[in-house]
């Protein structure tokens, strides 16, 4: 490798071939995946790509459900099942409301 010039080409059959400077590699590898990975999150936030989940809405008739559940006509289990999310969820999203739970 010491007679390499800039701009040879180097055909490795084998990565173990290296030999001591395979940790060496293996580093360099995994900072320039990390690069690209970054490079290609920030690309596609400048294009306007939402990552993760996407967020649950309730639904159109929420407070009638809502207002069924305050009664106990239901339970939050039911009403949680009716919007389509763990009862978890919708109570965290009735809180974020400023609805009191209790």
């Amino acid at each position: 490798m010491k007679r390499l010039k800039p701009g040879d080409l180097l055909c490795v059959k084998s990565i173990d071939r290296l030999g001591r400077d395979y940790q060496e590699i293996i580093e360099q590898w995994r900072v320039i995946t990390k690069d690209r990975q970054a490079e290609g999150i920030a690309s596609a936030k400048a294009r306007g790509v939402r990552f993760g989940r996407k967020k649950k809405e309730l639904p159109e008739d929420f407070e009638i459900w809502f207002v069924r559940w305050r009664s106990g006509e239901i339970t939050g289990k039911q009403m949680a099942d009716h919007c389509g999310m763990e009862i978890s969820v919708l109570y965290r999203k009735l809180r974020e409301a400023g609805i009191s739970l209790n």
